[in-house]
C-alpha cells in the first residue's frame, strides 16, 4: 500500500506531465486559433480532468479486478477527451473536426509518454 506522500507526488507528477505534454502540443499544432485564452483554459481544463481522472482511479484501484479497472481507465479516458473537446469548441466556434483530432492526440500523446514514465517511476 501506498503512503499518502507518494500517492500526492504520483498525482502531482501526472499532473506535471500532462501540461508539458498537452500544452505545447496544442500550442503548436493549434497555432491557428490558439490564443493566451485559449492556453489558460487549456491548463485549466487539463488541471480539473488529470486530477478527476487519477482520483477516481486511485480511489477504485484496490476495489476493482484488473479488467474492470482497465475498462474504467478507458472509459474515463474517453469521458476526459469529450469534456475537453466541449470546453475547447465553446471558446473555438470553428474547425470543430481539427479541434477534436487536436484534443484526441493531445490526450493520447500524453497517454503514452506519460504512463510510459510513470510506469518506470513508480
Amino acid at each position: 500500500m501506498s503512503s499518502p506522500l507518494s500517492s500526492l507526488l504520483f498525482l502531482l507528477f501526472a499532473l506535471f506531465l500532462t501540461l508539458i505534454f498537452e500544452i505545447p502540443y496544442l500550442a503548436i499544432w493549434g497555432k491557428a486559433f490558439c490564443n493566451k485564452n485559449f492556453l489558460k483554459t487549456a491548463i485549466f481544463v487539463n488541471v480539473i480532468s488529470n486530477l478527476t481522472l487519477n482520483l477516481l482511479l486511485k480511489g477504485f484501484a484496490s476495489l476493482l479486478s484488473p479488467l474492470t479497472y482497465f475498462l474504467l481507465f478507458v472509459g474515463l479516458e474517453i469521458f476526459v477527451v469529450l469534456f475537453e473537446f466541449w470546453i475547447y469548441q465553446k471558446i473555438i466556434k470553428n474547425c470543430k473536426v481539427f479541434l477534436f483530432l487536436l484534443t484526441l492526440s493531445a490526450n493520447l500523446l500524453s497517454l503514452f509518454f506519460g504512463s510510459l514514465i510513470l510506469f518506470f517511476l513508480f
